[in-house]
């Protein structure tokens, strides 16, 4: 069964819950764009291993360091965008197989 997220665009002001890692009925797209999302991206969300879609963070409140977990995620997706946050610290090579997906923005700032 799919269980699809698309949690964009509704004022979440709260840091992303560890246990949506755990979701792992969501087969096509996770969104949880446009948000007020703050804290680090957790690392749970590689276990999200059957997304064949799209993942995307972007315009949040995320800070720290893209998880290295976050290339488990299927090399399927066609689209990856983490932008408009303040993500920093060495990229993640896991990371290198989406930079050929449809769209990719990765919102590093080194």
């Amino acid at each position: 069964m799919d269980y699809d997220r698309d949690l964009n665009q509704n004022s979440l002001n709260t840091t992303i819950p560890t246990e949506l890692g755990g979701m792992t009925g969501m087969e096509s797209y996770f969104y949880l764009h446009t948000n007020s999302l703050s804290d680090e991206i957790p690392t749970e969300l590689g276990a999200l291993t059957v997304l064949t879609s799209r993942f995307y963070l972007s315009s949040n409140q995320l800070r720290g360091e893209i998880p290295t977990q976050l290339g488990n995620l299927s090399s399927d997706l066609t689209y990856f965008d983490l932008s408009s946050n303040s993500l920093c610290g060495d990229f993640p090579a896991q990371l290198s197989k989406f930079t050929s997906v449809a769209s990719n923005d990765f919102g590093y700032t080194g």
